[in-house]
């Protein structure tokens, strides 16, 4: 649940905007409302901190509305006036740019976070009876395997 407030508080870029509202009681009369930019996998772990986030004491009467969709889409989209509270994004890349165009504090990336709110698992999808015998990171550097990404 601090989460989210500690995300804030790091990512902070430009205020407003509107989207899909997360976490409340589902009414738009919110006290504060925080805009969540967000490139789309992480989507899963938000729609479990905000709702988290509104059951506190910090968390009442702040609704949040969230913007899911390719990182860097999203970051340009910030940076040509797209309305954001929060930003979260695939590749720091994507912060940087926030940070030139002066919507996000260069120091982003300082605290004990080091600006990622939370992680996201990796999976290994093999050929049916594993042929290649892949088993960690360094298998997928054999000659022959051939690495495919969605």
């Amino acid at each position: 649940a601090g989460a989210l407030a500690a995300t804030a508080t790091v990512l902070a870029a430009c205020g407003g905007g509107s989207s899909d509202v997360v976490g409340g009681d589902g009414q738009s009369a919110a006290d504060t409302t925080l805009t969540l930019v967000a490139y789309a996998v992480p989507e899963p772990g938000w729609s479990k901190i905000i709702p988290a986030f509104a059951a506190t004491p910090e968390g009442k009467g702040v609704a949040v509305t969230t913007s899911y969709g390719a990182s860097g889409d999203q970051s340009r989209a910030v940076v040509d006036g797209k309305p954001a509270d929060i930003v979260n994004f695939s590749v720091e890349p994507d912060v940087s740019r926030l940070v030139k165009a002066n919507k996000v504090a260069s120091d982003w990336n300082k605290d004990v976070t080091k600006g990622i709110p939370f992680g996201s698992v990796v999976t290994l999808v093999v050929r049916k009876g594993n042929p290649k015998n892949i088993r960690d990171w360094d298998d997928l550097l054999q000659p022959g395997v051939e690495v495919v990404t969605p």
